[in-house]
C-alpha cells in the first residue's frame, strides 16, 4: 500500500506539473490548481472516497486535461475547466425524496448503532485494553476499528436524516408514475419487469427497488401506461412500454 501511494504520489504532481504549464494563460496555474483539486475534493468528500481512489481519479481528469490542451487548444480548455465544479455537483447530486418505510429503516439503523452496538463495541475495547499490549491485541485494534466505523455511519445518519423528505402516497398519482410508484415495464423482446421508484437511500436491486435518480426513474416519472420510453443504458438505448402502474398504500 505504501509503495502505491508513493508511485500514485508522483504520478498526480507530474501530471498536475503538466497541466499547470500547459494551462498558463488566463486560468493560471493557481487557478488550475484550485479548481482541480477543489472539485476532486469534494467530489471525494461526497463519496467517501479513500485518498488513493481519489488520487487516481485525480491522475485521470489531469492526464485529460492535458491531453485537451494539446488537441482541441489551450483557450477551448480553459473555459471548459470553469464548468468542472458545476459539473460535478451535477453528477454526485442527489435527491433527498425517501418513502416512510425507508426512512424508519434509516432511523432504526441509527438506534440500534448508536444505542446498542456502541455500547457494547466500546465495552469489549476497554476490557481488550485492560488485558495489557495493545499493538498485538487484535480485539483491542478491531474494537477500534469498527468504533471509527460506526460513529462515521452515525454521523452521516444524522446529517441524511435531518435533510431527507419522506413522501406518502396520494390519490392524486394514480394513473401516473411519480416517487414510490410500482411499474411494470416490458422491452422490445418481450422480457417483462417490475420495479418500484424509491429514494437512493433505499434502492435495492433484490427487491426491484430502483432509485429516482437513476436514468429509468427519471424517464419514468410522469408517464401513463401505454407510454413508451427510450432509456440509455451501458448497451446503447432501449425502449421501455409501460403496462401498469400501481402505488403501495
Amino acid at each position: 500500500m505504501q509503495i502505491f501511494t508513493i508511485i500514485l504520489s508522483w504520478f498526480t504532481r507530474y501530471n498536475c506539473n503538466n497541466l499547470c504549464l500547459s494551462a498558463g494563460g488566463t486560468v493560471g496555474k493557481t487557478g488550475v490548481l484550485f479548481i482541480i483539486f477543489g472539485s476532486i475534493a469534494f467530489l471525494g468528500a461526497s463519496a467517501g472516497l479513500t485518498f488513493q481512489k481519489t488520487s487516481l481519479f485525480l491522475c485521470v481528469i489531469a492526464s485529460a486535461i492535458t491531453y485537451g490542451f494539446a488537441t482541441v487548444g489551450k483557450a477551448n480548455v480553459q473555459k471548459a475547466l470553469l464548468f468542472v465544479p458545476a459539473l460535478l455537483r451535477n453528477i454526485m447530486a442527489k435527491s433527498n425524496y425517501i418513502t416512510r418505510q425507508g426512512w424508519n429503516a434509516l432511523d432504526q439503523e441509527l438506534k440500534f448503532l448508536w444505542k446498542e452496538e456502541r455500547p457494547k463495541v466500546t465495552q469489549a475495547v476497554s476490557d481488550a485494553a485492560a488485558l495489557g499490549d495493545r499493538s498485538e491485541n487484535a480485539e483491542y485494534i478491531y474494537g477500534k476499528r469498527r468504533l471509527r466505523e460506526i460513529d462515521r455511519r452515525v454521523r452521516f445518519l444524522m446529517k441524511r436524516l435531518e435533510v431527507l423528505q419522506i413522501v406518502d402516497y396520494h390519490s392524486r398519482q394514480e394513473g401516473k408514475v411519480f416517487f414510490g410508484a410500482w411499474v411494470e415495464l416490458e422491452n422490445e423482446d418481450g422480457e417483462i419487469k417490475q420495479y418500484r421508484i424509491v429514494g437512493c437511500d433505499e434502492f435495492d436491486p433484490a427487491k426491484n427497488w430502483i432509485s429516482v435518480d437513476s436514468p429509468v426513474a427519471r424517464a419514468l416519472i410522469g408517464k401513463t401506461v401505454d407510454d413508451e420510453v427510450r432509456v440509455e443504458t451501458p448497451a446503447g438505448k432501449v425502449t421501455l412500454y409501460i403496462n401498469e402502474i400501481w402505488y403501495e398504500k
